[in-house]
């Protein structure tokens, strides 16, 4: 049967199979029977296991070990007792970093010069990339191995290996025109065969690159070309193909080509898909990580639009906030160039827009997203707010609703979950050029980042809460309990804070230290709790002395108070403690177990200086002190100064 086979279809059949196997996906070497290579292609050397090795005339088995032991494999194929014999997932190491697989089909070939087979061809192909193309070329090689029994004649053989292919295959002449296509390629481009032949391939390829290799013919590399390119359809949809294509020559002769495409508009589709997908992804994080970089809610509602506004490219975004069914001032807007805001000078929305936001209703209120594609022609609004978003030449509008949970104290021990979600805004993307179509990933995406936003607004006002609990708790961790005036540590803080601020202004500091007269004759005579209301008493009259706002009145000790008069010369410091006597006797608290008065009476002291470098805020603590002793030890009710003056007039001064 073999030897049937004229020279001249053997030769055919040699280039055809000759192109098939410089196409790229495969590789190949021939071995003879003492397993000695006779050839190779260019790029079978970087799949031997020892690629310098892989040379004609070497021992097949050095370079590709896995021939050893296939001795009575590669026999029966001599001998005709086997048509073919594959080797798959073979492993190779590249760089001795990684790995890669290959696959070896061992089949005999047909020499015109003997009657029996007295060679093996060895395909080899890398198995590790495209898994589909794998099943493809190994049925190629299949077909190519039950072929050879049947073979009749050369064309037969060609004829079947290119219909059984999954892929389109066209063999195109040397001018470019189509000389045969397998049925792949009719079912794929929805051609009849006779409408193709002899037509120039660029009838169905778009892409000028594969003609002009083609009709250049120099250009096109040995190892032949491959892309993808664009390709028309007999329906004509343009879908995209992959395209491998190969030289058929004979001698320096260029004979044909012969390329094979795969349709991968699905794949491209998909990656396009997944690549803005990906886009919208980052976009989205962008968004979320400017928003959530802040707990001022005012800066994350600006910050929303702007971002909204900027990177979606829409021409007015708005959020507004709604509180029972209607729009509160307040709203935040990012406008492109050359459109006016919506919002009057209180950052609230002219009258009547708010009800255009949700289609004119009564109340504004929104359960899903409101896309309206073309404002002059949606049925979602009324005549009159249609008018209105004309007027502010508003073509298409998406609104998304913004929920959050109903607002819960943070100090409330209460279950979170429990609360109630209720409509807290409005988020709304206006484009005034033209009306369009709203695609479903922006709606998407807008609720996305509603979401966000909700979240972002909650943790701003759980913030603003806990700033309002943590003052609340600043101010209780100040304050003396009983008599409500600051107690010593804030005294100490707020003291060092002054001494060092009027320090650096050159300014003068007064102190006044004062006690009650004989206090704990009166808890004797009284008891602790009407002693508790003498030092409430006595704290009023404290608090209502001082002048300034950044006097400060505390309570010292148990019956001891103190005051600090930044900015305050000691002529002022003794106005304030003569209105504090004038005062407390006004209020003439009766204390008959005085010796000093009748009534409840204050011994104080006064110290003023200006801080500099040469003294320190303990010394005028200790200045006070000294003055408040000498007002004790001379009979009490009065006031005594520190006599050391370690400041000048604003006269002196100058």
């Amino acid at each position: 049967m073999f030897d049937a086979i004229d020279n001249g279809a053997r030769q055919a059949m040699e280039r055809t199979i000759q192109a098939l196997l410089n196409l790229p996906q495969l590789e190949y070497f021939v071995i003879d029977r003492d397993r000695t290579i006779r050839e190779i292609s260019v790029g079978v050397l970087r799949f031997g296991d020892l690629p310098e090795e892989v040379q004609i005339g070497r021992d097949a088995r050095s370079p590709f070990p896995e021939l050893v032991g296939l001795e009575e494999v590669l026999d029966d194929l001599l001998e005709r007792r086997r048509t073919s014999f594959v080797l798959k997932g073979i492993a190779r190491f590249a760089d001795d970093t990684s790995m890669f697989y290959i696959d070896l089909y061992f089949l005999p070939k047909i020499l015109a010069s003997e009657t029996r087979n007295g060679q093996i061809i060895v395909l080899v192909r890398d198995s590790t990339e495209r898994m589909a193309t794998e099943q493809e070329f190994g049925q190629i090689a299949k077909e190519y191995s039950m072929t050879l029994i049947a073979l009749e004649s050369a064309k037969n053989y060609i004829d079947r290996v290119f219909h059984a292919m999954k892929d389109a295959l066209f063999v195109v002449t040397a001018t470019g025109r189509i000389v045969t296509i397998n049925n792949a390629a009719k079912d794929l481009f929805g051609y009849e065969e006779s409408a193709l032949l002899l037509q120039p391939i660029t009838k169905i390829v778009l892409d000028e690159r594969l003609s002009q290799a083609i009709e250049t013919r120099e250009k096109l590399p040995e190892t032949g070309v491959s892309g993808e390119f664009r390709c028309r359809t007999q329906p004509g949809e343009i879908r995209q193909f992959e395209f491998s294509c190969a030289t058929l020559q004979q001698e320096d002769t260029i004979d044909a080509f012969v390329c094979i495409g795969r349709d991968i508009t699905q794949r491209k589709r998909l990656e396009t898909q997944l690549q803005q997908q990906s886009q919208r992804d980052r976009l989205l994080g962008h968004m979320m990580q400017r928003i959530r970089q802040s707990l001022s809610l005012a800066e994350i509602l600006n910050t929303t639009v702007d971002e909204v506004q900027q990177c979606m490219g829409y021409d007015r975004a708005l959020v507004v906030r709604v509180e029972n069914g209607r729009s509160l001032c307040g709203c935040v807007e990012a406008v492109a160039s050359g459109y006016e805001s919506m919002l009057t000078g209180d950052r609230d929305l002219q009258a009547g827009q708010d009800r255009c936001l949700v289609g004119g209703t009564g109340e504004l209120t929104l359960d899903v997203p409101m896309a309206i594609a073309d404002v002059a022609s949606s049925e979602q609004l009324d005549e009159s707010c249609r008018q209105i978003l004309q007027q502010a030449k508003v073509r298409s509008q998406l609104v998304v609703p913004i929920f959050s949970n109903a607002q819960t104290s943070i100090l409330d021990r209460g279950e979170v979950s429990n609360a109630s979600i209720q409509l807290w805004g409005l988020l709304a993307v206006q484009v005034c050029r033209d009306a369009r179509l709203w695609e479903e990933w922006e709606i998407e995406l807008l609720q996305r980042l509603s979401e966000q936003v909700s979240i972002a607004i909650e943790q701003a006002q759980l913030y603003g809460q806990l700033q309002a609990a943590n003052r609340k708790l600043e101010q209780l961790a100040s304050l003396d309990e009983l008599t409500q005036l600051f107690n010593r540590r804030h005294f100490n803080e707020v003291f060092d804070r002054e001494w060092r601020r009027m320090a650096r202004e050159r300014q003068p500091l007064s102190l006044i230290l004062c006690d009650i007269d004989e206090f704990k004759k009166y808890n004797d005579a009284y008891g602790h709790v009407a002693g508790d209301a003498c030092l409430e008493q006595v704290a009023e009259v404290l608090r209502g002395c001082l002048r300034r706002g950044g006097d400060l009145a505390a309570r010292y000790g148990g019956e001891e108070f103190a005051i600090i008069l930044p900015n305050t010369e000691l002529s002022g410091a003794v106005d304030v403690v003569q209105s504090i006597r004038d005062r407390l006797a006004a209020r003439n608290l009766p204390h008959p177990a005085s010796q000093v008065k009748a009534r409840v009476t204050l011994s104080l002291g006064i110290a003023s200086w200006v801080p500099s470098a040469s003294s320190s805020a303990e010394e005028l603590l200790k200045a006070a002190d000294w003055a408040l002793y000498q007002a004790k030890v001379r009979g009490r009710d009065r006031y005594c100064i520190y006599p050391y003056r370690k400041w000048k007039t604003p006269t002196e001064r100058s």
